[in-house]
């Protein structure tokens, strides 16, 4: 939905609304870190069909101050773009009176009368890499896999490690045993020396901390006792720690970053992962103090967004467990010449779980229950093609869960 001023004021009636053309520029993309012979620059799209005359608008890095007026007659065609460069070796009316930073700060768009149209605020940026929107005029900025001025936007680059599971609230309630876990994606081994995980937590990778390619890194709240968790699967190679802080439970920012030059590892931290969590939505049920962690179902998928991530499959490591009860069948509640032909079970929280191999007898008699093989029957509808995927619903075991036994520690 379009932006809209209000223009008159009209005591006793409605207020006239007119449309403000200005809401259909977009700052596109913006390049802020680079070595010649590439420049900086803004780039702006109009997200309308129609061409609009932006002649007068101002851009500029400042809240406080309007610094660039572009020229006069400046028009951008529908769905099309227009570039402005911070070129300090040409003079041009075209050319940024200001220069970006690579540290991070505000770009903000401006029309004539001032009021601000569009604004993105960005951290420190990868040398010759682009930020933007994905397509063109979307709604979040990236870092994109080309710098494209100009044309339509390139894809989101792919990050080489990744934030891939998160374990924030046990359901043991101990938060030593918390764990983030790393993913490297790309196809080469990434020192991770001096890069940190901040926000929610604070941690700085040791100096020599490697992550092999398609392994697994875990940092964990308290790395020998998530160890001591799990003998055989974690171990010091592939579990780092301890982390400051403890990960909210009702969800928070999480974000991992390096330093843009590794021989200056204390500024300019680039973003490399993030995952801003939260309760409820299309985040997941089970990861939040049900037993479950919450995980990142494709490494390449966009970790920002709720619907790539899910609850672990926790199903293959619960066991079944034999629960025996003796006690009266009848509590004097049936209806006189009615028969006892019902077994109600309850959890007493919320869960899932499998019911199998049902006896109810009288004093060592006979199973009462005509056909207790559950399992059976759902294999035997299966084959008949009557009954499909109805053994294949998740278990889940009320106790402390682990991190992924075919990927943590494994590779």
């Amino acid at each position: 939905m379009e932006r809209e001023r209000r223009i008159g004021r009209h005591p006793g009636g409605p207020e006239v609304i007119e449309p403000n053309a200005f809401t259909n520029i977009v700052i596109n993309e913006v390049l802020v870190h680079t070595d010649e012979p590439e420049y900086d620059f803004i780039e702006l799209y109009n997200k309308s069909s129609g061409a609009i005359d932006i002649g007068g608008s101002w851009l500029s890095d400042s809240v406080k101050t309007n610094k660039f007026q572009i020229p006069g007659g400046t028009t951008i065609p529908g769905r099309g773009f227009v570039v402005f460069f911070a070129n300090t070796n040409v003079v041009s009316e075209t050319n940024l009176t200001f220069a970006l930073s690579m540290a991070g700060e505000d770009v903000l768009f401006r029309s004539p009368d001032g009021t601000v149209m569009d604004s993105i605020r960005f951290g420190a940026q990868q040398n010759g890499v682009s930020l933007g929107r994905y397509p063109d005029g979307a709604a979040d900025c990236s870092s994109l896999s080309n710098s494209t001025p100009g044309a339509s936007n390139t894809a989101i680059r792919a990050n080489t490690v990744v934030i891939n599971e998160i374990m924030y609230n046990p359901i043991s309630r101990n938060n030593d045993d918390e764990y983030i876990e790393l993913y490297n994606a790309s196809p080469g081994s990434v020192d991770l020396s001096d890069w940190r995980l901040e926000d929610g937590i604070t941690f700085r990778f040791p100096s020599g901390t490697t992550i092999g390619s398609g392994q697994y890194l875990v940092v964990a709240r308290n790395a020998s006792h998530l160890i001591g968790n799990y003998p055989g699967v974690l171990n010091a190679g592939n579990t780092v720690g301890n982390y400051s802080g403890s990960l909210a439970n009702s969800g928070e920012r999480v974000a991992l970053v390096k330093p843009d030059d590794p021989l200056l590892p204390e500024q300019d931290f680039v973003l490399v992962s993030e995952v801003t969590y939260r309760d409820g939505g299309q985040w997941g049920e089970w990861s939040d103090g049900g037993g479950s962690s919450l995980e990142l179902m494709d490494p390449r998928a966009d970790t920002r967004r709720a619907s790539n991530w899910a609850d672990s499959d926790e199903s293959q490591k619960s066991q079944w467990t034999l629960v025996e009860y003796t006690g009266k069948l009848d509590h004097g509640m049936l209806v006189p010449g009615e028969s006892i032909d019902e077994l109600h079970v309850f959890l007493e929280r919320a869960g899932e779980a499998l019911i199998d191999d049902l006896e109810v007898t009288r004093s060592g008699g006979a199973n009462l229950v005509p056909k207790p093989r559950f399992r059976v029957q759902f294999q035997q509808l299966d084959r008949a093609g009557k009954s499909k995927g109805v053994g294949s619903r998740k278990r889940r075991a009320q106790r402390q869960l682990e991190p992924r036994r075919s990927s943590v520690g494994q590779g």
